[in-house]
């Protein structure tokens, strides 16, 4: 699946029923949402054997809250070789820029400071990169995970979000979708 198509196919479930009209609250919802699922695949890093098709599954769960922010910031889903990322290890680096961008949503939102919206851009560009390498030093093929998680995502919600999907879900019936796509 090419990044272009889904960014528009994940947009269809994502939620606009809780405060997510607000450009503030989509940005924060995406990188809140992405270092969530880093601490899933650190989970799976943990494990004495990794599970490949978990892997897959995270990097398309993040690269669904990072189709937020491409569709805010234009971003491709490309690896722009920043050099300072290259030697260190994919997930602190994820961690680490999410952070970033969370403080300045922070500072924003509860102090009143303007919003830099170039250096957010660089900043998710920049963990577009990351994701990039990440899903490259794991084997994770990433035009099947993106159609993987979106397989996923139709069978959980059909067109549209909804939050009783959302917590509701039939975890057996994904994880035999990811195995197939996967």
């Amino acid at each position: 699946m090419e990044w272009q198509e889904y960014k528009s196919l994940s947009e269809r479930t994502l939620s606009s029923q809780f405060h997510c009209d607000d450009r503030m609250q989509r940005l924060l919802h995406a990188v809140v949402g992405m270092l969530t699922e880093i601490e899933e695949i650190l989970d799976n890093h943990s494990m004495a054997e990794a599970d490949q098709v978990n892997r897959a599954e995270e990097w398309g769960d993040i690269a669904w809250y990072m189709a937020i922010l491409a569709r805010e910031y234009s971003l491709a889903l490309e690896y722009t070789g920043v050099a300072h990322l290259k030697d260190t290890d994919p997930t602190m680096e994820m961690t680490k820029l999410l952070l970033r961008l969370l403080d300045m949503m922070k500072k924003s939102v509860y102090y009143g400071k303007k919003f830099d919206d170039s250096v957010a851009s660089k900043l998710s560009s920049e963990v577009i990169s990351v994701m990039l390498r990440y899903a490259a030093t794991n084997g994770i093929d990433t035009a099947a995970a993106m159609r993987a998680n979106i397989e996923k995502l139709r069978a959980r919600y059909g067109d549209k979000f909804s939050s009783d999907s959302a917590i509701n879900r039939d975890l057996e019936n994904e994880r035999r979708i990811l195995t197939d796509n996967l």
